[in-house]
């Protein structure tokens, strides 16, 4: 009869108990740096903002150029990183703050393409930067796109608890009950129900359209209004939200009829996305299928929203001297920032298109007006 004996060290044992990667971050500080950029590989794989394994591998993939802080510390990073790849490698709390950089004497945006060998100080402000969805494509490194996907994540997160909120106020009204009647010890089994933890989770369900509102105020109804009459189910009126904001990552104008935030009528679609935007008229909307409870009335508080980006007006047919005309009376509040003929310089009418800065959707709307005032065909699209 033959045996068959499996021999281990202690060495062996500890390595099968431990693993391989334990014995990469000892020894020589290359391995300790290694050892860093797997544990950053699997911290983005587990967060709920995680990009897709394939961006991941493709970005380990491509070739690295060296950069360096102001004091030598050296910052690998893939060819054509942006100046905030390299703040969110430096540190979290650094990216999210940064709002520019010095490279020798110049002072570049966060969007800046980094060479290598640049020496690299990042510029940075107090609070947070509200960071335009479109930087997102041109970072290069997995942290940076992941640590934006999730700012994005909290922007949508925080107005949607306020829509949750004040729709599920409206609701309750609508049935004929208390908003008060939330605050009742029974109140916790609900959110038990819906696996919830908190009042502020809830709303922020709502916003997302992740829970059913009539299924909830069921809940309400029987479970904290038990035995008390209530109004029948309401048909056909949509609740109503009021907004501060046009940030794009919060609200989405849909491209089948382009609303903009100076438009009656607007129906947004709640979602995890944020609210996508649609003219009540709009036929894309008449044929998606969705419940009253699923969609809000969108308005904006017009003295309260900023209006932050660079606005554009292309009048259609107008000569030199109408257009020069029209813009010398036009409201204090429009900041002109160009004029561009798109046509001929004749003294024939032309397309002329106006560049402008605005301080609010007050402002906004006023020279909306001017314009209708004067007559002359024009094309407005809001940037938000």
């Amino acid at each position: 009869r033959k045996y068959l004996f499996n021999l281990r060290t202690e060495e062996m044992g500890r390595k099968a108990q431990r693993g391989l990667v334990r014995d990469w971050t000892t020894g020589e500080k290359s391995r300790g740096r290694f050892f860093k950029q797997i544990q950053e590989m699997f911290d983005i794989l587990g967060s709920d903002d995680s990009v897709s394994y394939r961006d991941m591998i493709a970005a380990g993939g491509r070739k690295e150029m060296y950069t360096y802080t102001p004091r030598g510390d050296l910052i690998c990073l893939p060819v054509n990183s942006l100046v905030l790849d390299f703040a969110f490698r430096v540190h979290t709390a650094i990216g999210q703050t940064c709002v520019a950089a010095m490279i020798g004497k110049r002072r570049v945006p966060p969007d800046y393409v980094l060479k290598d060998g640049d020496v690299v100080k990042v510029v940075r402000q107090e609070t947070p930067v509200r960071f335009d969805q479109a930087i997102q494509r041109l970072c290069q490194t997995p942290r940076a796109r992941s640590e934006l996907a999730k700012g994005f994540r909290l922007r949508r997160q925080e107005v949607s608890r306020e829509i949750g909120a004040s729709v599920f106020r409206q609701e309750i009204r609508r049935y004929g009950m208390p908003f008060e009647v939330i605050e009742k010890k029974g109140m916790s089994d609900i959110l038990t129900y819906f696996h919830l933890d908190s009042l502020d989770d809830l709303f922020l369900q709502i916003g997302e359209g992740r829970v059913r509102l009539r299924e909830l105020i069921y809940e309400v109804r029987n479970g904290l209004y038990v035995g008390r009459e209530t109004l029948q189910l309401p048909t056909g009126i949509f609740n109503r939200v009021e907004l501060a904001t046009v940030d794009p990552v919060v609200v989405k104008s849909s491209a089948c009829c382009k609303p903009t935030p100076l438009d009656k009528g607007v129906i947004g679609l709640l979602s995890n996305r944020g609210l996508s935007l649609h003219k009540k008229d709009c036929s894309r909307l008449q044929k998606i299928k969705f419940q009253r409870e699923d969609a809000v009335e969108v308005r904006w508080k017009l003295r309260g929203t900023r209006v932050t980006k660079m606005q554009k007006i292309i009048v259609m047919a107008a000569t030199r001297h109408r257009i020069f005309m029209l813009l010398s009376v036009a409201p204090d509040e429009m900041k002109i920032s160009e004029i561009v003929g798109l046509g001929r310089q004749t003294a024939a009418p032309s397309a002329w298109e106006i560049s402008f800065t605005v301080v609010d959707l007050y402002d906004l709307k006023k020279i909306c007006k001017h314009f209708d005032r004067s007559g002359l065909p024009y094309e407005f699209d809001f940037e938000g």
